[in-house]
């Protein structure tokens, strides 16, 4: 039988000795790093033609790209081209789907959109808190009064959409001004077109709370999106440093909440949606400089990317991400993030790897 010199690996075993001491003091965290191949699912520059997307002011004066995306399980996308009052719709080629009303929902300066897996489009028209359905080819089927239920001084705005045929439909809803910090969300049913009160919410409107100034104007809830087995997550901003995650049950009951701080303002942060195993993936817009992160109900957020910069390369003229707006997490676990640079639209997909990493670091 031959021995074998363990001096030769003395190095390697005190390393890994010393690293074994510092775990079990806590000292040292490890965890899977999970990486992804990111390629570009749809691009456009500004303008208002036929392969192009709309740019204009948000409520506080920046400028913003469309509001809203889905991407079905055919890889079929749609976009509310907030912009240009309208919304479009591009096969997974990123062609413009054949059959698709260039007019469909014209007038209408859409936020948000939903595929309901049944060849129809749910249309949020923000200001008037109504959901439109759209048929295969853009043309207008029904529509839900989210506020018809409940009547207040301002009116309500609707914020967000998510949702799909098994986990039903969902609608975040602000009273109007922002300042009554009255936040409401809502199951909606367009077949029945009945509306169903999930959970409400008065919020303080100070920076330490989920309604934060912004430019001397509140804040609305950013996001909402479901995740596994029926839950919903809400996300706040809680001042310029903090975002909050608030995740709920169907039914409205508190589930878990985590705060996520940063040492960097957070210009913009995007709730992207919830994978299989519980973890919702948020994304973070410094400015000069974004990331992604992984949130569970218990232990650290963890990296998953960094913007810029993507690997595919930009279009000529590109210059660094001014923002991210929005975000979705696929059944599949893919990430889709729209990353609006000053030349043009992109929606870009990350998909995991199928052999992940390992990565530590010290606390």
């Amino acid at each position: 039988m031959r021995l074998i010199n363990l001096r030769r690996f003395r190095g390697p075993l005190l390393l890994l000795a010393v690293l074994l001491v510092f775990w079990g003091f806590g000292l040292v965290r490890v965890t899977a790093a999970v990486s992804y191949a990111e390629s570009e699912v749809l691009s456009g520059p500004w303008g208002a033609g036929s392969l192009e997307f709309g740019r204009g002011p948000d409520v506080v004066g920046r400028l913003q790209g469309p509001c809203g995306f889905d991407v079905d399980a055919r890889g079929s996308v749609v976009v509310a081209d907030t912009a240009n009052r309208r919304v479009l719709r591009f096969d997974a080629k990123g062609e413009p789907y054949a059959g698709w009303q260039a007019g469909a929902a014209a007038g209408v300066p859409a936020t948000a959109v939903v595929f309901d897996g049944k060849g129809q489009v749910h249309v949020a028209d923000t200001a008037r808190a109504l959901v439109m359905c759209l048929d295969a080819r853009g043309a207008e089927t029904a529509r839900v009064d989210l506020a018809a239920d409940d009547a207040v001084t301002g009116g309500w705005i609707l914020c967000d959409l998510a949702g799909h045929p098994e986990a039903g439909f969902y609608a975040l809803l602000a009273a109007w001004p922002p300042g009554e910090g009255l936040v409401r969300v809502v199951r909606y049913d367009p077949g029945a077109r009945r509306i169903t009160e999930v959970v409400r919410y008065v919020l303080a409107a100070d920076a330490a709370g989920p309604l934060q100034a912004d430019d001397g104007l509140a804040v609305l809830p950013a996001d909402l999106c479901t995740g596994s087995r029926g839950s919903l997550a809400l996300s706040f901003r809680g001042g310029p440093f903090v975002v909050r995650l608030e995740v709920i049950s169907a039914q409205g009951a508190a589930l878990w909440a985590r705060e996520i701080s940063r040492e960097s303002m957070i210009r913009r942060a995007v709730l992207l949606g919830g994978d299989s195993r519980g973890r919702f993936y948020v994304a973070l817009d410094y400015g000069q400089a974004a990331e992604v992160l992984a949130v569970a109900a218990s232990g650290d957020p963890v990296l998953v990317a960094t913007v810029p910069p993507f690997r595919a390369p930009p279009a000529p003229g590109d210059a660094v991400p001014y923002t991210l707006s929005p975000g979705k997490v696929d059944e599949q676990g893919r990430l889709y993030l729209v990353v609006n640079t000053e030349a043009r639209f992109r929606l870009l997909r990350l998909v995991p790897r199928a052999l992940p990493g390992l990565k530590w670091w010290f606390r």
